[in-house]
């Protein structure tokens, strides 16, 4: 890193792509949370990664391992895209016909 690549510049070059590439992937509420955390993971990666390791490669192996992460907290508690199937009683987005 030079002294003009200052973790404050890295972070404020890769957050609006960490976030638009969470909200691709997460429903809104999850995905600035998500965000958040794949800045914080990245400032604190930082000394670690090496030189010739591309930047944008590194932020985004971090911002995959996130979302993966994210999506089977939301699987485990049954949250959107879980996977688990409505409780009885109620309502889902698929909309049904009138019964015959």
């Amino acid at each position: 890193m030079t002294s003009s690549t200052t973790p404050e510049k890295l972070l404020a070059a890769a957050r609006p792509l960490v976030e638009r590439y969470c909200r691709a992937r997460l429903d809104p509420d999850a995905a600035d949370d998500v965000a958040q955390d794949v800045c914080v993971a990245l400032i604190k990666a930082l000394p670690r990664r090496p030189p010739e390791r591309a930047f944008a490669d590194f932020v985004w192996d971090i911002a995959r391992t996130k979302v993966a992460a994210a999506r089977k907290a939301a699987a485990r508690r049954g949250g959107p895209g879980g996977g688990q199937p409505p409780r009885k009683g109620e309502h889902t987005a698929v909309q049904q016909g009138p019964k015959e």
